[in-house]
């Protein structure tokens, strides 16, 4: 860096484009903008350089001698991407997959959403190639590039400019998407994205939608690039291109030149900077564990770093799949504007925000309450020490009254009897609880000590909550910078610049396969080379990292390593594997998924302080505040950042006030001035858990039950995280097909994380199953498995692992997960036989059996089951490798439980069990009194009857659920047993309560299910029931939806398709769309009720099974029509590469789905078989065949009713 010249290290973000100036005499400056202020300037970026440099005498005609770099990070691609602004694009993709990227994986986001939502496409217009080529080359389909070219000129006549390539198996096989491209540049399109290109990495709904991205938000950072290089070349007369001297924040945390910055890259752009800014200012310091805590006025972002940036590859941002190095930050919904409610009894915080318009009540804008309100009414923030921006003319103090005011109001509507300092201080304790729960996802759960970390702060609210975060986790030290106010500015300037190319690999992890990578890296560190030192006046100082991208056969978690000899790498994957997941499977074989090269520049700007190692006493009387703690107002010392003396400390509480931000410190942390740049803050005693002191635990107490519910339920989303991670088969790990969950020493539900709906309840029958027949038998270090339908399970291959957990030498706990296993066995592979007439032909039984015994594995005798049955499992390792899965994820809930219990303590902790099911028991009794008693009755394809009577008692309180009248118990396998009805009830209860509410036993308290004997919703052994889980389930929750009058029939099916023979076995459910229903549309291509489970990536799905998935579309219009339309179904057809097995278990082939009020009934789905020879051969809806190699199944989804006559 030249230190006769300028540099200028820049956040140009939504709202604010802070400047961090540093002078030629090395002089640091620091700046605010509007980032949007058209009457006086076009942009703040430029305007602001040249503001700085007039005001210093420094600004002439030609910039290069002047200003050395400009180092900027932008939101300007974020914004686009968020509000769908970006450039007018076409998608250009393999013939049959026009819709793989709206379709993507099926799955919904949120499961209890009448009307599931999906993101918005980027794409306006797609062109279907046809072309084709498999996963190991072989072109199954020449490209006519005349027919292609033709089709281009034509979309570009029609103003199309930017192009997404997207071809399948393109990340390895390039050459038609190179002749696209070739053909493309000549036509005259501005911008082209190839995917081989842009993420050369297998799955092609990730790498499409990246390239999509790239090609949609591309142009909008070039036009942004040129409008601020133009200014400055303007205001300036200058000819240099300046752009050789800006670089700009990637997502991954390095910088690149403004000639080769990508929309791809830019996604994470601001917030990169913030991490770079904190780690390495704090680095100087000798600190090099560091949680960066960025806490803003929407969100907060969480960072975890030791030793190096932690980046991950694949993020969801928007809605859009991105596959691009990106620092691995977390965001949650909780910042200084996120709005506080009072709904069910408890204080909620979030996740809706205020914003910057309105803002929060004090900004006098008529907003609504907010954290930072609540901050205010405690005394963390005071009007005296904030700025007068305030109110319409932005000259008026934070507005105190209107706040205490509306805090009455909230109090007196919802007769809350605590004061109104209380209730402030209860929601900063819930917002605060939160965040520490964000912070334990990318530290605790993947294994580091927190204990050990420096919490680093910076954002505008995050100095009011950095002690109580870290008394919650448990972490002694805190650090400010004095730059937090500008930190992602100021990181700008310390990051380096670097380039990353990554290659596909797939190959198993051996010597032969390492040492062929040696010539790949060369080839992928020249690409690096030429991307730096041909368009970059930097010198050639670099540092080189080979990285691999290890994880196990089948898995798809990877873990980063760097390149090394095979015995340490061996060593460093094992070691990291099992600190993140706590298990290691020694007979799994480890795989080569992908490889990184990236190239550094390092930075010379970041540099090592000379840090105070003695302190003293501040020697002066400071000022004093009222501020509300623990219960009571206490006089506090308040020291502004003119007092702040080098080498000084103060006890807390205190307040300081910086020129960027306010920090609370509070009671038992000390304060440290160190080196004129940080604000230290040790912990000197422990406070973890004293704000909870003055809390009634005898009653029910409304923060309590938010902390609580939060807590149970990001305790069984860690363990599903853990499961999904480790877990061996595509059934787990790429479907989703689990769930987990946390019960009571009694088996009651407590916490059932929202994975897969049909379990959603079912669970706790197969927990008190393990209880009842365990009495006196369960200790700690024991482990059950159970399956059996008729004893607390669903169907045979939903296997649940149940494990008590003990605490002081009791039981105090369970926790479970259950995953549905690839095959178990039964007459056809895949053990969903649609031919089943008894239990055994579905599979092998497990009926409580002790899998663990006082910590010690049983795999001889799970083996031993799995193989003596009459129709033996077809791959006995992949159910060990599962299990030890589910028994890893139960680990984790374990120590999280024992965690928990530590840190509040056994009577406040066990107290609430209770009172969060009362909770969850008053939210559905107040469901039921807006219903009216109903009744329905549907008829499913094979004839059986399925009657539901809906009736309100005990003063609408209360609610009979009577399944009388319903079919005998079936000859064929669509029995559904308790379990499962339990489950759909469950559900369908819970879609009613259109808010967020925790999902435990109190949901079932109100609901009385009758279900007659000898019923098909109550078989009796040796019943066959595996129809019952997948096809019932959803058959029940239409039947129960449309006596509620709340939707349409669905599909009423989960078009379960199995195919497999020694070697393979595979299963997958197929989407349709969601029903209409009162005021909404229905959703296309989506999974609905009562599963949520993926589809296996088409590129995935090729690479591990022998077929190829010729199409899968979207049908238009195939929905029922009505006031409002069901949504529309789709067509999937798979072609077979091998001779196999198939099954089809599917419904409504017969009967059409239902309308409701006058809507008209949707379409039949369609079952068959294309042979090889074309003929056509119709399926059942239930139905087995062998098929050939060549031969094709086609399904064609049912498609859900109507609501409401069509005038």
């Amino acid at each position: 860096m030249n230190q006769k010249k300028w540099s200028f290290w820049i956040d140009r973000g939504g709202t604010f484009t802070d400047i961090v100036a540093k002078s030629p005499k090395n002089r640091i400056f620091v700046k605010k903008f509007l980032s949007q202020n058209d009457k006086v300037y076009k942009d703040a970026a430029s305007f602001g350089i040249l503001n700085i440099l007039d005001e210093y005498n420094q600004l002439n005609n030609n910039i290069s001698s002047c200003v050395d770099e400009i180092k900027m990070g932008t939101t300007v691609a974020t914004n686009a991407l968020l509000e769908r602004k970006g450039e007018k694009t076409l998608l250009v993709i393999t013939k049959g997959f026009r819709d793989a990227l709206e379709i993507a994986y099926q799955d919904r986001s949120n499961i209890f959403a009448k009307k599931p939502i999906k993101p918005q496409n980027l794409y306006k217009k797609v062109l279907e190639v046809d072309e084709r080529i498999d996963s190991d080359g072989h072109i199954l389909k020449k490209l006519n590039i005349n027919k292609v070219k033709e089709d281009l000129i034509k979309f570009r006549s029609k103003g199309f400019k930017s192009l997404a390539i997207v071809l399948m198996h393109g990340y390895k096989f390039k050459k038609h998407e190179e002749l696209i491209e070739k053909v493309a540049l000549k036509i005259g399109f501005d911008q082209i994205s190839i995917s081989s290109k842009v993420s050369p990495l297998v799955k092609i709904v990730c790498r499409g939608d990246t390239t999509v991205a790239d090609a949609y938000l591309s142009p909008v950072l070039n036009k942004y690039i040129q409008n601020f290089t133009s200014n400055l070349a303007n205001s300036l007369k200058s000819n240099v291109k300046i752009k050789k001297s800006v670089y700009f924040m990637m997502s991954s945390g390095g910088l690149t030149s403004a000639l080769n910055f990508k929309g791809k890259d830019s996604i994470l752009s601001g917030p990169a900077g913030g991490v770079v800014g904190s780690v390495e200012t704090i680095k100087s310091l000798g600190i090099n564990k560091i949680i960066n805590f960025d806490m803003g006025g929407t969100s907060t972002d969480v960072s975890h770093f030791n030793k190096d940036y932690e980046r991950k590859n694949e993020n969801i941002v928007a809605g859009t799949r991105i596959t691009s190095p990106m620092l691995d930050i977390h965001t949650v919904a909780a910042g200084g504007g996120s709005i506080l409610k009072f709904e069910d009894d408890r204080f909620q915080v979030g996740p809706e925000s205020a914003g910057s318009n309105p803002g929060p009540t004090c900004y006098d804008n008529n907003g609504p309450l907010t954290v930072t309100d609540a901050n205010l009414i405690v005394g963390k923030i005071s009007p005296k020490y904030f700025p007068k921006i305030f109110g319409k003319n932005q000259d008026k103090p934070l507005n105190k009254k209107k706040v205490i005011t509306k805090f009455k109001q909230l109090k007196n509507k919802n007769k809350i009897t605590k004061s109104i300092e209380k209730i402030a201080s209860g929601y900063l304790q819930i917002a605060s609880e939160n965040m520490a729960n964000a912070i334990k996802k990318i530290s605790i759960q993947r294994g580091h000590d927190i204990t050990k970390y420096t919490l680093s702060c910076y954002g505008g609210a995050s100095g009011q909550h950095a002690c109580s975060v870290a008394n919650s986790l448990g972490i002694k030290k805190i650090v400010f910078n004095k730059f937090s106010g500008v930190l992602s500015a100021y990181g700008m300037g310390l990051s380096s610049v670097r380039s990353y190319r990554q290659k596909n690999v797939n190959e198993k992890l051996n010597y032969k396969n390492l040492n062929n990578l040696n010539k790949i890296f060369d080839t992928l560190k020249q690409e690096c080379f030429d991307e730096l030192f041909k368009k970059s006046n930097e010198p050639k100082k670099v540092i080189v990292n080979y990285k691999l991208f290890l994880k196990y056969f089948n898995s798809t978690t990877t873990i980063e390593i760097p390149f090394n000899k095979l015995d340490i790498v061996k060593k460093n994957f094992n070691k990291n594997h099992k600190l993140r997941f706590g298990v290691l499977f020694d007979t799994s074989e480890i795989m080569i998924d992908f490889i990184e090269t990236e190239v550094v520049i390092n930075n010379s700007s970041s540099q090592k302080v000379k840090n105070n190692t003695h302190f003293v006493d501040y020697p002066y009387t400071l000022e004093t505040t009222k501020v509300f703690l623990n219960q009571k107002w206490q006089n506090v010392s308040v020291i502004r950042e003119e007092q702040f003396l080098n080498g000084t400390k103060i006890k807390g509480p205190l307040l300081i006030i910086e020129n960027n931000q306010t920090i609370f410190v509070e009671d038992g942390w000390k304060t440290k001035f160190a080196s004129n740049q940080f604000i230290i803050l040790d912990r000197v005693s422990d406070n973890s858990s004293k704000g909870f002191n003055n809390l009634n635990f005898n009653k029910s107490d409304p923060i309590l039950l938010e902390i609580f519910n939060n807590l149970f339920m990001n305790i069984a989303e860690q363990m599903g995280t853990v499961l999904q991670q480790t877990a061996s088969s595509v059934n787990i790990k790429e479907r989703v097909d689990f769930s987990c969950a946390v019960f009571s020493k009694r088996g009651e539900l407590i916490a059932n994380a929202p994975h897969m709906p049909v379990h959603l309840g079912s669970m706790q029958q197969s927990v008190q199953s393990i209880i009842k027949n365990n009495k006196n038998a369960i200790h700690a270090g024991d482990s059950f498995a159970l399956n059996a339908p008729y004893n607390g399970g669903t169907h045979l291959p939903d296997i649940t692992i149940v494990t008590p957990v003990f605490i002081e030498n009791k039981l105090t706990f369970f926790v479970a997960s259950r995953g549905h296993h690839a095959d178990v066995g039964g007459t056809a592979p895949g053990s969903m036989t649609p031919l089943a007439k008894n239990i055994e032909e579905e599979g092998v039984l497990f009926d409580n059996i002790k899998i663990i015994s006082k910590k010690v594995f049983k795999e001889k005798l799970i083996t031993k089951i799995f193989k003596e049955h009459k129709y033996p499992a077809r791959n006995v390792l992949q159910n060990i490798l599962d299990i030890k899965a589910q028994i890893a994820s139960n680990y984790k809930g374990l120590l999280l439980l024992q965690e928990a219990y530590q840190h509040f303590g056994k009577t406040k902790f066990l107290s609430y069990i209770k009172f969060i099911s009362l909770n969850a028991e008053k939210s559905v009794t107040a469901a039921i009194k807006n219903l009216k008693n109903s009744n329905f009755t549907l008829k499913t394809d094979n004839d059986a009857i399925i009657k539901v009577k809906i009736t309100k008692i005990e003063n609408n309180k209360k609610v009979i659920v009577d399944f009388k009248g319903t079919s005998n118990q079936l000859p064929n396998n669509f029995n559904a047993p308790k379990p499962v009805v339990i489950a759909a009830v469950l559900y369908c209860f819970r879609l009613l309560v259109d808010k967020n509410i925790p999902m435990n036993s109190g949901c079932l308290k109100p609901i009385k299910i009758i279900i007659p004997k000898n019923c098909m919703l109550n078989p009796k052994y040796p019943a066959a029931v595996v129809a019952g889980n997948v096809e019932t389930s959803q058959h029940l929750v239409n039947a129960l939806l449309s006596a509620l009058n709340v939707m349409s029939s669905s599909q009423g099916t989960m078009n379960n398709l199995t195919f497999g023979n020694k070697k393979y076995q595979y299963y997958e459910t197929i989407c349709s769309g969601s029903p209409a229903g009162p005021n909404f549309h229905g959703t296309n291509a989506i999974q609905v009720h009562m599963t949520n489970s993926r589809l296996t990536d088409p590129e995935i799905l090729e690479l591990k099974f022998p077929v190829i998935l010729k199409d899968f579309h979207i049908r238009p219009n195939s929905g029922g029509k009505g006031i409002y339309n069901g949504g529309d179904g789709t067509y999937r057809e798979i072609l077979f590469k091998e001779d196999m097995e198939l099954a089809i278990l599917s419904s409504h082939r017969k009967i059409k789905p239902h309308g409701l009020q006058g809507g008209e009934n949707g379409q039949l789905g369609k079952n068959y078989i294309i042979r090889k020879n074309k003929n056509k051969e119709v399926l059942q809806g239930c139905d087995y065949r062998k098929v050939k190699k060549g031969d094709a199944i086609v399904v064609e989804t049912p498609t859900p009713g109507g609501y409401g006559k069509r005038k």
